[in-house]
């Protein structure tokens, strides 16, 4: 069982009785710095194995890298609002939401879908698992060009579908 924690509190919890954990709109060093070393201390302290961390973020696959990153400000704006995705933006240095989002062309969001990892993980995904959530105006052209990298998700409401 995975569990969306992001904060401190609720990420030694999940430590201590879960699997692990799904993350959205929290970045490389705040996964490396924080997430990671919180639940698996908690998780050891536990006597439960090393949990999984799995890190959502919003992709988009496009030559008009200024057009998108505009609206994906627009489409996760609420996020910017949200204390715990605040706070983990915060973290981050990221002025909002579109600041944390990969967008560029194939070359770009492949590179960054299949190498971000955050520093120091003592773990890795578990085989066949969500690796990056992909959100899309250009749901084909995203889709056939990264899906044999990452399983796409997506939030109720945007575009997507899943790739396994």
């Amino acid at each position: 069982m995975l569990v969306a924690a992001l904060g401190p509190q609720m990420l030694k919890l999940t430590g201590s009785r879960t699997d692990g954990t799904i993350t959205w709109m929290t970045g490389a060093a705040t996964l490396g710095s924080f997430t990671v070393p919180t639940i698996s201390e908690a998780a050891e302290a536990a006597g439960r194995p090393t949990p999984h961390v799995v890190a959502g973020m919003p992709i988009w696959v496009t030559d008009d890298v200024d057009a998108a990153r505009a609206q994906a400000a627009k489409t996760f704006e609420i996020y910017g609002q949200l204390p715990s995705c605040r706070a983990m933006l915060d973290r981050e240095g990221c002025a909002g939401p579109a600041d944390l989002a990969i967008i560029g062309d194939e070359a770009t969001c492949r590179g960054a879908s299949t190498s971000w990892q955050p520093p120091a993980s003592p773990t890795s995904p578990p085989p066949n698992s969500p690796r990056t959530p992909t959100i899309a105006n250009e749901p084909e052209r995203s889709w056939a060009r990264c899906s044999d990298s990452m399983t796409a998700v997506s939030p109720a409401g945007l575009p997507g579908r899943s790739l396994t």
